[in-house]
């Protein structure tokens, strides 16, 4: 099942890394521009957000969640960021 914090996590990881220049040549645009749209699509809760193995939603992966909104759209274009 979906696990919206398990989609999030590579996108704050990806922002961190850009911010410390430390992503080199790893574009990771797409990867963002994807999850951030299985983000959009399915949250803000899905069958697995409530402790894994029940349906609902929990602070934990709502806050996850707006992070990684937040800051995938640094690495959208302005059309997509919006």
């Amino acid at each position: 099942g979906i696990q919206l914090d398990e989609i999030a996590f590579p996108v704050l990881l990806a922002g961190a890394l850009a911010e410390r220049n430390a992503l080199g040549h790893i574009g990771a645009e797409d990867m963002v521009r994807h999850a951030l749209g299985l983000i959009a699509s399915h949250g803000p809760s899905t069958d697995q957000d409530r402790w894994e193995e029940n349906a609902g939603i929990n602070n934990f992966t709502l806050a996850t969640c707006i992070a990684a909104l937040v800051v995938g759209s640094a690495f959208l274009d302005e059309t997509a960021a919006r």
